[in-house]
C-alpha cells in the first residue's frame, strides 16, 4: 500500500537524522575516523603495516587513548564464564595454540604484549581478543581448519588488535553513551511538552512518568543506530589495520600465506551463512511489524488523533528500529575485499618472497593427540545434542548428551549444560536440575548455570536454594542484574515484600526492560492484568 511506501522513507529519514544527531552529540569522537577511507593495501604502499606500527610514537588510525573496556581488571577467562558460556578443558591442544602464538609474538620487536589462548564451546568462526589479551578461538574453527597456517593467521590477526591496542579502545562506547544519553533526555522532553493525563476529576495534568515501554523503544532505537551504523563502520577500520599487520607477523614467522587466504574464504562462507538467516529474519519481522506500523499510519491519516500525535511518533520509533536491522553493515569487511586486499598487499610487499609449504601435518596430529581427540568428540557430542532438540529429533538428543558427559568430562558444565537442555525438554525436571549441580562442581561453571539452577528451584518451591545459588553466583561474578528477576521471584515465594520492593527499585534503575521482567516476576502484571 502507498503508506508502506511513504512510511518506509519517513522511517528511513527518522533514523538517519538519530544517525546525524548521535554524531553530533559525540563530541569526543572525530567523525572523519569514523568513515572508511582508503583501503589497507593503498595506506601501505610505502612501508608494511608492521614497518609503521613498530616506528616509535606510532598511534593506530582509528584507536583513542583512554581507559580499557570495563571488566578489564577481570581476566578474559572470568569474563567468558560471566558472559558467555565458558571456555573448553583441552589442556594439551592450549598448549599446541599457545605454541603458535609464542612464535608470532616473537616476531615483534621490543616489549611484546601478553596473550593467550582459550577455547570457547561455539562452532562459528568468531574470534576475538579480550583486553587482557586472552584470545577465543572457536571449536567450530579450530576443527574445520586445514592447516596450521590458518590457525596462525587467525592468531596472528588477533594478536594485531593487542598489539595496536583495540581491544582498549573507549571512545566507541563515550559515544554510545551520550547517544543514549541524549535520546533520554528527548524522550522526557517530548513527553513533558505533548502528552497528557486524565486525572479522577476530569482535569489533564501534563507527565512524566509511566512511559516505561516507549522509553524502551526509544532507547532501543538508540541502541540499533550504535550497532548497525555506527560502532560496525568504526570496527571495519580496525579490522583492515588487524589484517596487515596479522599478515605481516604471519610472514615473519616462516608461514604460508595460504593460511590468511583459507581463514578469509572460511570467514566468507560463514557470512554468506549468517546473511541467508538474517534475510529469513527479516523477512519474519516484517510480517510481524506491517500490521502495526500499517494501523497507526492509517489512523493518524484518517484524522484519528485518539492515541495523540505523541502515540505515532512513538509507533514510528518503535517501526522505525526494523529498518535498521535492514541496513546490513558488518563490524568485519567484507571477506572477500579483505581478501583483494591482502592479494595487493602481497604483491607490493612480498611479491619475491620464497613460497613456503602449509604444515598440515602439525595441527592434524595436535588434534589427533588422545585426550584432545576425546574431548573435542565429546564438546561435539553435546553440541551436536542441542541442533537435534531444534530438529525434534529427541532419541538422538539423548545419546548424544549423554556420550558428552561420559569419561573425564562427567562433570564439565559445558556437557552438563547441554544434558540438561535435553532433559528439560523431556520434561524431567529432577534430572534436568541434577544436571546443573553436577556441573557446578566445577570451578569453571559460567554464571548462567547458576541463574538456571536458580530458576529451577524458584519453579519447584524451593526458594531457600535458589538464592544460596544465586548468593554463589555473585560471590563469583559481583552483582548481576539479569538475575534480578530470578531473586525478585525467590522472595516473592518466600512472602518477602520488604526485599521484592527493594529489588524493584533496582531494576528499575537498570532499565525498562529488566523492569518488565522484574514486574513479571513480582506478579505486578498479572495483578494489573486481573484487574
Amino acid at each position: 500500500m502507498v503508506w508502506d511506501r511513504k512510511f518506509k522513507v519517513g522511517t528511513g529519514y527518522l533514523m538517519g537524522v538519530m544517525a546525524l544527531t548521535v554524531l553530533a552529540a559525540c563530541d569526543s569522537v572525530e567523525v572523519s575516523r569514523l568513515i572508511p577511507g582508503q583501503s589497507g593495501s593503498e595506506r601501505f604502499e610505502e612501508q608494511t603495516m608492521f614497518e609503521v606500527a613498530s616506528a616509535p610514537g606510532y598511534k593506530s588510525q582509528v584507536a583513542e587513548a583512554g581507559e580499557t573496556e570495563e571488566g578489564a581488571a577481570r581476566s578474559g577467562v572470568w569474563l567468558e564464564r560471566r558472559f558467555s558460556g565458558g571456555t573448553l578443558n583441552l589442556p594439551q591442544f592450549e598448549a599446541y595454540l599457545n605454541s603458535i602464538l609464542a612464535r608470532i609474538q616473537e616476531q615483534w620487536p621490543g616489549d611484546k604484549p601478553a596473550a593467550r589462548v582459550k577455547i570457547s564451546p561455539t562452532r562459528d568462526y568468531n574470534a576475538y581478543a579480550h583486553a587482557d589479551g586472552t584470545i577465543i578461538l572457536p571449536m567450530g574453527m579450530l576443527e574445520d581448519a586445514e592447516n596450521e597456517d590458518q590457525v596462525a593467521f587467525v592468531l596472528a590477526h588477533e594478536y594485531a588488535h593487542i598489539i595496536l591496542g583495540h581491544n582498549h579502545l573507549n571512545s566507541y562506547r563515550n559515544m554510545s553513551r551520550k547517544a543514549s544519553a541524549a535520546v533520554d533526555l528527548g524522550f522526557d522532553a517530548k513527553h513533558l511538552y505533548k502528552e497528557k493525563q486524565e486525572t479522577a476529576d476530569g482535569t489533564t495534568e501534563n507527565v512524566v512518568g509511566g512511559k516505561t515501554d516507549k522509553r524502551t523503544n526509544y532507547m532501543y532505537a538508540a541502541d540499533k543506530v550504535n550497532a548497525s551504523i555506527l560502532a560496525p563502520v568504526y570496527g571495519q577500520e580496525l579490522e583492515r589495520e588487524a589484517d596487515l599487520l596479522g599478515l605481516d607477523l604471519l610472514i615473519r614467522a616462516g608461514y604460508s600465506t595460504n593460511g590468511a587466504s583459507r581463514a578469509l574464504l572460511a570467514v566468507k562462507s560463514g557470512q554468506e551463512r549468517d546473511k541467508k538467516i538474517a534475510a529469513e529474519l527479516a523477512e519474519i519481522r516484517e510480517k510481524q511489524r506491517s500490521e502495526s506500523f500499517s494501523a497507526a499510519g492509517d489512523q493518524a491519516l484518517s484524522g484519528d488523533t485518539s492515541g495523540g500525535i505523541g502515540a505515532f511518533f512513538d509507533e514510528l520509533v518503535s517501526t522505525g528500529v526494523f529498518f535498521v536491522d535492514e541496513i546490513e553493515v558488518d563490524s568485519h569487511p567484507d571477506a572477500k575485499d579483505r581478501l583483494d586486499d591482502l592479494k595487493a598487499y602481497i604483491n607490493n610487499h612480498y611479491k619475491t618472497r620464497a613460497r613456503v609449504r602449509v604444515k598440515k601435518e602439525t595441527l592434524a596430529a595436535a588434534r589427533a593427540e588422545p585426550q584432545t581427540r576425546a574431548r573435542l568428540d565429546q564438546y561435539l557430542q553435546s553440541h551436536q545434542a542441542r541442533l537435534d532438540l531444534d530438529n525434534d529429533d529427541i532419541e538422538s538428543a539423548i545419546a548424544r548428551a549423554k556420550r558428552g558427559v561420559g569419561g573425564d568430562l562427567s562433570l564439565d558444565p559445558i556437557t552438563r549444560q547441554a544434558f540438561y537442555e535435553v532433559r528439560k525438554y523431556q520434561g524431567q525436571t529432577d534430572r534436568a536440575v541434577q544436571n546443573l549441580e553436577l556441573a557446578l562442581q566445577s570451578e569453571q561453571a559460567p554464571l548462567n548455570t547458576y541463574q538456571q539452577l536458580a530458576e529451577e528451584w524458584t519453579l519447584l518451591g524451593q526458594y531457600d536454594n535458589s538464592l544460596r545459588a544465586l548468593g554463589q553466583a555473585e560471590a563469583k561474578f559481583g552483582e548481576v542484574p539479569g538475575s534480578l528477576p530470578i531473586w525478585i521471584a525467590a522472595y516473592k515465594g518466600l512472602n518477602n515484600s520488604e526485599k521484592v520492593s527493594t529489588l524493584m527499585v533496582k531494576c528499575r534503575l537498570e532499565g525498562t526492560g529488566l523492569t518488565q521482567k522484574c514486574r513479571r516476576a513480582a506478579g505486578q502484571i498479572e495483578a494489573e492484568a486481573a484487574e
